[in-house]
């Protein structure tokens, strides 16, 4: 089965937070035992989405998931201690606990951190999240995305 994000309410559009629609599509083809998550051509703003087992998430040619510069829309996933300050786990794109999983297709999924901060800077920086966090998975495969743009781990598996 085939779940067309647009079906769910996405707009595409770069400026409408995209995030309910893309987590409805993805609980529903869950939901259903599995299928394809489609995510056609157009910009698609979010903040966290969790993918769960048996989705493809499929970005086609021209799709971009867009992560928004919103620290609300990011809920910890994990905390972790660093140093003196306590840490966090945010993601873009979250999967735990899942299996049969495929990110597939041409498409992008950015993490809107195209500056780079310092070392330094980076260190003092709270709102930093993950470009995708996979947890406890099995059966995972990511083929052709682009990851890019990510404002701390790229890819965590």
């Amino acid at each position: 089965m085939t779940f067309n994000v647009r079906d769910y309410g996405a707009v595409g559009d770069g400026l409408a937070l995209d995030q309910q629609a893309l987590q409805t599509a993805i609980d529903a083809c869950n939901a259903a035992g599995g299928g394809t998550v489609l995510v056609p051509t157009g910009s698609y703003l979010t903040g966290t989405v969790q993918v769960k087992s048996g989705v493809n998430l499929h970005l086609e040619a021209g799709a971009r998931i867009v992560a928004a510069d919103d620290a609300a829309l990011y809920p910890v996933i994990c905390p972790t201690p660093f140093g003196n300050l306590p840490g966090q786990i945010q993601a873009v794109i979250w999967i735990e606990k899942a299996e049969r999983v495929r990110v597939t297709g041409p498409g992008v999924i950015d993490g809107g951190g195209a500056i780079a901060p310092s070392y330094n800077d980076a260190c003092e920086m709270f709102f930093r999240p993950a470009l995708v966090f996979c947890r406890d998975c099995h059966d995972l495969q990511f083929l052709e995305v682009t990851l890019l743009n990510t404002r701390f781990w790229t890819l965590h598996l």
